[in-house]
């Protein structure tokens, strides 16, 4: 799934009111957040039972997004 996205905007991904909101149960409620601070998008793990995973990486710290990197939620 690609989503497009908005300078300024914050959003997060989960399975309660997520952009998007996924049903899986594997997923967190609140599972990772993606914010655009400082002119750069940032992905950021909320302590999810399964991991966020950036391009294979587990993410352990917030990292900033590149135009094709992969999130695996």
């Amino acid at each position: 799934m690609m989503l497009p996205l908005s300078a300024g905007e914050t959003f997060v991904i989960g399975r309660r009111g997520g952009r998007p909101r996924l049903s899986d149960l594997s997923v967190s409620r609140r599972h990772a957040e993606v914010a655009f601070r400082n002119g750069q998008w940032i992905v950021s793990d909320l302590g999810s039972s399964n991991g966020t995973y950036l391009n294979k990486v587990r993410l352990l710290e917030p990292r900033a997004l590149d135009n094709g990197d992969q999130l695996k939620i």
